[in-house]
């Protein structure tokens, strides 16, 4: 992430968030045709250095629990 312009990588950076914060933290985003999205986007989120606690934390609720 950090070879793109600042400016595009803020930009990615903050739709990405603000697509998880919209879209992917509902009830309904948890099965169905959205989760796979919304996976994606809490991966890709998860590659930005501004990607700090907050968003590493919103990034975690939304990708699957891995099993032990």
């Amino acid at each position: 992430m950090s070879a793109l312009p600042a400016e595009v990588r803020t930009r990615a950076y903050e739709d990405a968030l603000r697509d998880l914060q919209d879209n992917c933290v509902k009830e309904h985003a948890l099965e169905g045709p959205l989760r796979r999205h919304c996976i994606q986007q809490a991966k890709f989120v998860l590659q930005f250095p501004e990607c700090a606690a907050g968003c590493q934390l919103l990034a975690r609720t939304v990708l699957p629990q891995a099993r032990r």
